[in-house]
C-alpha cells in the first residue's frame, strides 16, 4: 500500500513542480532542473511504518566543476553516482526551523493536502535558497566556514573541505596554502576520518615544489 501511495505522491508533486522546469527521475525520488553550472534537485525520502510513512523534503544545488574536482580520483564511486553528487544541500526543516520536518502519508486523501503544504514550502523556502546559492562565489561563503550554518549545508566536514577549496581555486581567489592548512588543522582537531583523503585530495589542486 504504501509504495501505491508513493507513486501517486510523486507523480502528483512531479506535475506541480513541472512548471517550475524540474523533471522527475522516478527511481531516486528526485526532481532536477538545469542550470548553466550544473542542476537544482528537489527530493523526497519516505519513511515507512506498518500502516503509514513519513517523508521528507531535501534540496540540493550542484557546480559540476567543483564535482568533477572533487570526484576525479575518487574510486568508491561509479561514474553514474559521480554524476549525481551535489555541491550543497539541506533537509527542508533544517533549512526553515532547524530540526527535521516530516510529513504523514495514512491514506490517498492524504496526499493531495501535503503536496500543497510542499508547494508552499517549496515557494517560499526552496526556490529562495536555489537564488541565493546559485553563484559559485555564494556556494564558497558557505563551503569555506566550519560553523553550524555551514555543516547544515554540508555536513561531512571532509567532503566540505575539499569543495571549499575546489570552488576556492575555480574562483581563483584566496591563499590556497592557508586554506589547506586552516582545514588540515580543525580535520586533526575533530579526529575526523576523512583527513586523510582532504590531504590527498589536496594535492591534486596545489603544486608543492
Amino acid at each position: 500500500m504504501n509504495k501505491d501511495l508513493q507513486k501517486i505522491l510523486l507523480a502528483g508533486f512531479g506535475k506541480r513542480l513541472a512548471k517550475y522546469s524540474f523533471k522527475a527521475r522516478p527511481r531516486s525520488q528526485s526532481f532536477i532542473r538545469p542550470t548553466q553550472s550544473g542542476y537544482n534537485s528537489v527530493h523526497l525520502s519516505f519513511i515507512n511504518h506498518k500502516d503509514d510513512f513519513d517523508l521528507t523534503l531535501d534540496i540540493a544545488i550542484r557546480f559540476d566543476e567543483v564535482e568533477d574536482m572533487v570526484n576525479e580520483f575518487n574510486q568508491h564511486l561509479t561514474k553514474k553516482e559521480k554524476a549525481r553528487t551535489c555541491t550543497i544541500g539541506i533537509e527542508l526543516g533544517n533549512l526553515t526551523k532547524g530540526t527535521q520536518r516530516r510529513w504523514t502519508i495514512s491514506s490517498e486523501s492524504d496526499i493531495q493536502p501535503v503536496i500543497d503544504e510542499l508547494m508552499d514550502e517549496f515557494t517560499l523556502h526552496c526556490e529562495p535558497y536555489f537564488e541565493k546559492y546559485s553563484t559559485l562565489t555564494s556556494v564558497y561563503e558557505v563551503l569555506s566556514s566550519d560553523e553550524r550554518d555551514s555543516s547544515i549545508n554540508s555536513p561531512i566536514h571532509a567532503s566540505r573541505a575539499k569543495r571549499s577549496l575546489a570552488a576556492a581555486n575555480l574562483l581563483g581567489s584566496g591563499n590556497l596554502e592557508k586554506e589547506r592548512d586552516r582545514r588540515i588543522q580543525f580535520l586533526e582537531q575533530m579526529k575526523d576520518f576523512g583527513l586523510k583523503s582532504y590531504i590527498e585530495f589536496t594535492k591534486s589542486i596545489i603544486n608543492s615544489d
